[in-house]
Parts: C-alpha cells; structure tokens; sequence
C-alpha cells in the first residue's frame, strides 16, 4: 500500500496515549467502549490492540495525546511540514515489508 503513492512525500504520525489515559477517557464517555473492570484490569481486547497498534513502530513525527490537546497536536504536525523536514519513515515501512 505504502509503495502504491509513488514518491509522493508523506509524514507518518504515531500517535500515543497511555493504556490508563485511554480507560479513563472511554469510561467517561457515552461511547459504547469496552473499560476496565473495578480492579482496574484492562479487556484483552484493548492490550492486544494496543501491542499492535504501533508496529513496527516507525513515525516522522510521534504525539502523546495524554499531554497534548488537539489543537498542540496539529501545531506540531503543522510546524514538521513548515521546517522542510525530510520524512522517510514511509521508505523505512516500504524496506521492513520486503
């Protein structure tokens, strides 16, 4: 997938929040989430997803949502393309697949 855009310049973002941010967060909301239970043991299905969410683990840019708002996010995802950063975590991905 990554190979089919040709060489056009792509920033890959990673972006992060910790396992207990997350719990927090989806137990406050009205979404229909899977939460930790009163023992504060996260589902299964959330630690998988979490282990597998971020491999390889190769960004340009990585974010922490737990410290950042939305808008600092954009701010810095902003700032990367107006510095003239190369990106090559796109070329990386493409030579880890072979």
């Amino acid at each position: 997938m990554l190979s089919e855009k040709g060489r056009l310049d792509v920033m890959i973002v990673g972006v992060f929040c910790p396992l207990a941010e997350i719990m927090q967060r989806r137990a406050g909301s009205d979404g229909n989430y899977l939460t930790a239970n009163e023992e504060g043991e996260i589902p299964l299905p959330v630690l998988r997803w979490q282990e597998e969410v971020h491999k390889p683990g190769i960004y340009d840019l990585e974010l922490d949502t737990s410290m950042l708002s939305a808008e600092e996010c954009a701010e810095r995802i902003l700032n990367v393309i107006a510095s003239g950063a190369k990106f090559n975590a796109r070329d990386k991905l493409i030579a880890s697949q072979v």
